[in-house]
């Protein structure tokens, strides 16, 4: 039975990743519709 524990670490592995990926893209949307007022820290598009 220690493919459970593999499948179960691979699909928790994989939760995270979700997760970090959504996070990632929702402030990565915010950063655009809410850009930093200061053009210096805005990276070039």
């Amino acid at each position: 039975m220690n493919y459970l524990i593999y499948l179960g670490g691979f699909l928790f592995a994989l939760f995270l990743f979700g997760w970090c990926f959504l996070a990632v893209g929702i402030l990565g949307r915010g950063w655009f519709i809410y850009p930093n007022k200061d053009p210096k820290d805005q990276p070039p598009r």
